[in-house]
């Protein structure tokens, strides 16, 4: 025969006591160790998401813009393709500095996702202090004639006919 072995009363209760205790104990851990954890401020994340929207209206505006040549297939294509990636810079710092944004450093760097390599077009080859925000949208070439000065190297570059990464990081340094 099969005996089990029944608490008393007093003795659940006991029981049930430490499990009300230790669940108590798990909860006030739990919500000691979340309230720890350092969660970005809404006002840092509002302004990255702001930075984030400004780089891509602004590479949107650039590429959904008709170039003055015919060659190309947008100005950004154009302004890519001819060296003139400070054109490309002035423009964005126009749209941060309407939107209130001086303070903001940005650069913006051409990749090649076949290749692998990297182009600096406009900005800092530095890294910067603190985090930064990246924005990055692609883009087709068509024209095979353009070239592109490369601040990381200091040197001229060919572009090729094919896909590119156009990557626009931005970061403000402390003060």
């Amino acid at each position: 025969m099969k005996t089990t072995r029944r608490l008393s009363g007093s003795r659940r209760a006991q029981v049930q006591v430490m499990e009300i205790i230790t669940a108590g104990i798990i909860m006030m851990s739990a919500m000691n160790f979340i309230a720890s954890l350092d969660m970005p401020r809404p006002a840092e994340y509002s302004t990255q998401w702001q930075y984030t929207a400004l780089g891509e209206d602004g590479l949107r505006v650039l590429d959904g813009s008709p170039a003055s040549d015919p060659k190309y297939r947008s100005m950004l294509d154009e302004y890519l393709c001819t060296n003139r990636g400070d054109q490309i810079g002035q423009l964005m710092r126009s749209g941060l500095d309407a939107a209130d944004f001086q303070e903001v450093n940005f650069r913006i760097i051409l990749v090649d996702p076949d290749e692998g390599t990297r182009l600096l077009v406009h900005g800092d080859a530095g890294y910067p202090e603190t985090a930064e925000v990246s924005v990055a949208y692609l883009i087709m070439v068509i024209s095979n004639d353009g070239y592109i000065k490369d601040f990381f190297t200091n040197r001229f570059q060919s572009i090729e006919p094919g896909i590119y990464e156009v990557n626009i990081q931005m970061w403000v340094e402390p003060t």
